[in-house]
């Protein structure tokens, strides 16, 4: 996997040995529901300056996606969050590398998806 931690997802499964997989999947399923929203939202605050509230959505964004192993989308993340972090306003080449990073989530998120949901369906075919 390119982009999933399997290390990760296995932490997760071992959390309850009987509902391991459950979890797993719940977890799995939210990530890939909020993840495009909590973008489409990113893109927005961003749009509009409001770099606070850009910085708080990818400190959420950085941590699920930590949690589950997810590091690129986190790093990405993570550097919009600094960039914002407790900022009115940013110059236009920080403005350029949030804008890039978002970017750049969108297009890794595509093929997180697949290997999230390849996960998934070995397991449910398992």
């Amino acid at each position: 996997m390119k982009y999933v931690n399997l290390e990760k997802i296995e932490l997760i499964r071992e959390l309850d040995p009987d509902e391991g997989q459950q979890l797993l999947k719940s977890l799995i399923n939210m990530y890939l529901e909020a993840t495009p929203l909590l973008t489409l939202q990113m893109e927005s605050e961003s749009q509009k300056g409001a770099f606070r509230v850009l910085g708080k959505l990818a400190h959420d964004l950085k941590s699920t996606s930590a949690n589950l192993g997810i590091q690129f989308i986190s790093e990405c993340s993570s550097k919009i969050e600094n960039i914002c972090l407790d900022q009115d306003s940013v110059g236009p080449e920080d403005h350029k590398t949030i804008d890039d990073q978002i970017n750049n989530i969108n297009e890794s998120y595509v093929q997180v998806k697949i290997e999230l949901e390849s996960l998934l369906n070995k397991k449910n075919n398992s």
